[in-house]
């Protein structure tokens, strides 16, 4: 919740106007620690909440998820939520496949940023 938050407030302070707006959030997904302590129920409303304020400020979230044991559903939601994609490398294999799924993942990203020539 704490990187979307600065990360959207960084997009709102910065992006330039008309500009498409992306976040990409790559994570183990597993929401654990809000406002400097462990709260479990906490850091899921924060994530919850900055879905909500990414998909009002029209910033679209790419979610990763990161890990045996990530929480795909948590990033699956936010993705959702913000009309982003969720990509899940599981982890558990060798580096080379690792490797090549997050090469897909940020190839697939890259290609759903819409370009258009401005004047």
């Amino acid at each position: 919740g704490s990187g979307m938050t600065l990360g959207r407030q960084t997009i709102e302070a910065n992006a330039r106007p008309n500009a498409y707006k992306m976040m990409v959030l790559m994570t183990d997904g597993l929401a654990n620690w809000t406002n400097g302590s462990y709260n479990l129920s906490g850091a899921a409303t924060e994530i919850s909440n900055q879905t909500a304020a990414c998909a009002a400020a029209n910033i679209k979230v790419m979610t990763i998820s990161l890990g045996i044991d990530a929480d795909t559903s948590t990033m699956q939601a936010v993705a959702d939520g913000t009309g982003g994609t969720h990509f899940n490398v599981p982890g558990g294999s060798d580096y080379a496949i690792m490797h090549q799924q997050l090469y897909d993942a940020f190839e697939a990203i890259a290609r759903a940023r819409p370009l258009k020539l401005v004047k």
